[in-house]
């Protein structure tokens, strides 16, 4: 859970698993943010890699180019 309270406005960023829920009391901020993810989103979809976002950073791997080779161990 990521918490963001800045100026009286608040941003709540719940993470589980492949489940994300995102809330606040500034509908504005809000589209603003999850327009800025959602097009992070599609950037890292072209590049086949993967990616977790969070408010202030974004956590980028290539997780996926491992696990084939790891599952024939």
């Amino acid at each position: 859970m990521f918490v963001r309270r800045r100026h009286g406005r608040c941003l709540i960023l719940l993470l589980y698993v492949d489940d994300n829920i995102l809330t606040g009391n500034d509908s504005s901020l809000l589209f603003d943010l999850i327009k800025v993810l959602l097009s992070l989103s599609a950037c890292a979809k072209e590049l086949g890699n993967q990616f977790v976002s969070f408010i202030r950073c974004i956590t980028f791997s290539a997780w996926r180019y491992l696990a084939p080779p790891l599952d024939f161990a």
